[in-house]
């Protein structure tokens, strides 16, 4: 079942997920149960799907608990029926969406599903660039006009990186460069200082990254903490 973004999601469900579909009229699985309000998949941040078997045999797809974007949840299908059952958690990731749905039937009820998640293309328009020198951090347009500037330390080589990340999901990066005493997180649009952290580092060829080492969708930064010179020993 091949999905568009606008796409709603129709299901029928009584005692199980009977069907399902995109359009009333074009759905799989069976006719039992009765159909559900359609439910907007764009709105959607994860799915529980419950399986099990009946009394009566067979193994097929119990229940969908969607959990939307507002906090709120829509509940399809029964769990009462089954001796046996299990539940899983389909999570869709910050910018993507259900592209394709899987649905496996014998005509009657739905046995398996499986959701094909895709990423959405973001827009790769140049905002800004920023580079880091001897004395200056400085961010241009994509039209090389300079729109802010501030103060950096880094006389003895001038060869660091900087890295980009939106902490706080505004949808606006901010700039991270580390110099030879401390690590700073930069305003993207204003280079205001948001953060500042003493680290010492005689500085080459480095820049700060920003990865989730845990997997558990919390993101960690990672900085080099050179000591070797005792002119910049700090904070480690």
């Amino acid at each position: 079942i091949s999905v568009n973004n606008s796409d709603p999601l129709f299901v029928r469900s009584g005692a199980a997920i009977d069907a399902i579909g995109i359009s009333r009229n074009a759905i799989t699985g069976g006719n039992g149960g009765s159909f559900n309000s359609p439910l907007q998949l764009n709105q959607v941040a994860s799915i529980d799907i419950t399986s099990g078997k009946y009394w009566w045999g067979g193994d097929h797809v119990l229940a969908l608990e969607f959990h939307l974007k507002n906090g709120s949840t829509v509940f399809m299908g029964s769990k009462h029926y089954a001796f046996s059952k299990k539940t899983e958690r389909l999570q869709i990731p910050e910018n993507s969406r259900i592209r394709n749905i899987k649905a496996w039937t014998a005509g009657w009820l739905i046995d398996g599903l499986q959701f094909e998640i895709v990423s959405e293309q973001a827009n790769n328009d140049v905002k800004g660039i920023v580079h880091a020198g001897y004395t200056a951090v400085d961010m241009y347009n994509k039209n090389g006009e300079l729109i802010w500037s501030v103060p950096n330390d880094d006389r003895t080589s001038g060869k660091i990186g900087v890295s980009a990340y939106d902490f706080d999901g505004d949808g606006v990066d901010e700039v991270i460069v580390q110099d030879q005493m401390r690590v700073r997180i930069l305003d993207g649009q204003t280079g205001n200082e948001r953060a500042i952290i003493a680290n010492s580092s005689a500085t080459l060829w480095e820049y700060p990254i920003v990865v989730d080492l845990a997997g558990d969708n919390n993101a960690e930064l990672i900085v080099v903490a050179n000591d070797f010179d005792k002119n910049y020993v700090v904070n480690h």
